[in-house]
């Protein structure tokens, strides 16, 4: 985590990378993932962006690039 704050009418959040992102975990599989990966990513990400939503932030560019993945066996 690195910052966060207001602007004008505006909140923002700044963070650090995590690990990969979806884009590119996508294509190191393939270019695809199995049904069951897809619905427990989607589940996962509508519920950060609820709970960012739920702090007043908005996420303006959902795209897989935008959403990183930690694996729990990385150390950094």
């Amino acid at each position: 985590f690195y910052s966060c704050g207001r602007i004008e009418n505006w909140n923002y959040m700044v963070m650090s990378l995590l690990g990969e992102n979806l884009s590119d975990l996508c294509k190191d599989c393939g270019g695809k993932f199995p049904v069951v990966t897809v619905i427990k990513i989607a589940i996962q990400a509508l519920k950060g962006l609820e709970q960012i939503h739920g702090q007043g932030f908005i996420h303006r560019d959902i795209k897989p690039v935008c959403f990183q993945i930690l694996f729990k066996y990385m150390s950094y």
